[in-house]
């Protein structure tokens, strides 16, 4: 019986996320931002989204794979997961203002004239 409420809650929970989610995004957000705003916003969003699974390393993958299998070691196990998923933040940030130092010195460029007269 402890599963059918479990389920339940979370298939409440998971709608209540979907109207809050229904509000910001149709109600909220024209209200408050402009749309270059609402644009750069979404932008930003889809970049973080896309870095994110290059951030973890396959750690998500590794715990729910090796965890059950621990007995005795978990806080090492536990440690050794955020250290990695630490480093893969770190080198995620570094390539992400590595790629918009980049970018800046490209933009500063003149551009290329493809005709000549």
């Amino acid at each position: 019986m402890a599963g059918v409420k479990q389920s339940v809650l979370t298939t409440v929970f998971s709608y209540l996320g979907v109207l809050v989610g229904y509000v910001n995004l149709l109600w909220l957000f024209p209200y408050v931002l402009s749309p270059s705003q609402i644009g750069l916003f979404k932008t930003v969003q889809d970049i973080a989204l896309l870095l994110v699974p290059f951030a973890q390393l396959g750690i998500g993958h590794g715990i729910t794979r090796f965890f059950p299998r621990l007995r005795g070691n978990e806080f090492a196990f536990f440690s050794f997961s955020m250290f990695i998923a630490t480093i893969g933040f770190f080198l995620v940030a570094i390539l992400f203002l590595f790629s918009k130092i980049l970018s800046l010195m490209l933009l500063r460029r003149k551009p290329l004239r493809l005709i000549t007269s």
